[in-house]
């Protein structure tokens, strides 16, 4: 939608910074079926980072919404609302629990572990990392595998700094173009349409609807 205007919804600061979103998917619990999740691991690191590029760097705290649920179960209420807390009162930090269109647009970079951001963000053309595991229950095949493969492997706390460092603040951006080539090869709704125009006219092409303008 070319006509959408996009809501600055960050927190205000002293100064411009760059804008990271932090999203951890949800999958915590051992009876997951799913276990994209590395929020156990570095759930104690991303505060401090935050805490070290203040002067920098805006974090967005996007947990997956299922996330704090499934932490109630392991950690308790209490634990979880303060960490919560935290996200929201540091200043150069916030916590978002709703919609994401304003959010992806108006941020700088992100750093997830999500299947569908695996693929979302990427419309942007931003630099996004990837919280990747050595293995997993579910390997990513086939297109997936190739979206997974244009994200920055931040799998340990020195990873994630030289994203940071290098790629967001610096802006070295090595995999740029193999994204934007991505974009346009598979994100890109065909015939100059919206993906709801596409699929309206493919119902009408099947029932044998002929389509007018």
């Amino acid at each position: 939608n070319k006509n959408y205007k996009q809501t600055n919804i960050w927190k205000k600061q002293e100064k411009l910074k760059k804008k990271v979103i932090w999203a951890p998917h949800h999958s915590i619990l051992n009876n997951d079926p799913l276990d994209y999740s590395s929020f156990l691991k570095i759930y104690n690191i991303m505060p401090k980072l935050a805490e070290k590029y203040s002067d920098r760097i805006q974090f967005c705290f996007k947990p997956h919404p299922l996330l704090k649920t499934k932490l109630y179960k392991l950690w308790g209420k209490d634990k979880t609302d303060e960490y919560y807390k935290l996200w929201e009162k540091m200043p150069n930090t916030q916590y978002e629990n709703g919609e994401y269109i304003d959010l992806f647009m108006t941020s700088d970079a992100m750093i997830h572990d999500c299947d569908s951001f695996r693929f979302e963000y990427l419309i942007t053309e931003k630099p996004v990392a990837y919280m990747k595991k050595d293995k997993y229950k579910n390997e990513p095949v086939g297109i997936s595998k190739t979206a997974f493969n244009l994200h920055y492997n931040t799998n340990s706390k020195e990873k994630i700094e030289d994203y940071l460092e290098n790629v967001v603040l610096k802006g070295n951006d090595q995999l740029k173009e193999k994204r934007i080539e991505f974009k346009q090869k598979y994100l890109i709704p065909p015939n100059g349409k919206t993906a709801s125009e596409n699929i309206y006219d493919e119902i009408c092409k099947e029932l044998g609807i002929v389509v007018n303008g």
